[in-house]
């Protein structure tokens, strides 16, 4: 099966994603690392699953606006429940002004 489909027939369950996600530290740590060093943009995570990357700037004190959205309802109930911003929204159609954030 490929990832969409396993994605459209449940498979992806926000704890399936979350440690899946675990496993890509160092894509992650060079995200963070970029982003760190501009420090003061907002930035929107498009298709942001379980919200880590969020929660990982937010651990390392990121002072700008981090609003999460995807379209998946478990991913955006859960994101909610760890306290981030999120938004339900899909890619092609995102709920925002264009420009409305530095870094996407």
């Amino acid at each position: 099966m490929t990832f969409k489909e396993d994605y459209e027939t449940g498979y992806w369950t926000p704890e399936k994603l979350e440690n899946e996600c675990k496993g890509h530290k160092e894509r992650y740590d060079k995200i963070i690392e970029l982003l760190m060093n501009r420090t003061g943009d907002s930035v929107l995570d498009v298709g942001a699953g379980t919200g880590l990357l969020a929660r990982k700037l937010i651990d390392r004190k990121y002072g700008a606006p981090i609003v999460n959205c995807d379209l998946k309802p478990e991913y955006v109930e859960f994101m909610k429940g760890k306290g981030l911003t999120v938004v339900k929204g899909d890619i092609r159609e995102l709920p925002f002004k264009d420009r409305e954030f530095d870094t996407v």
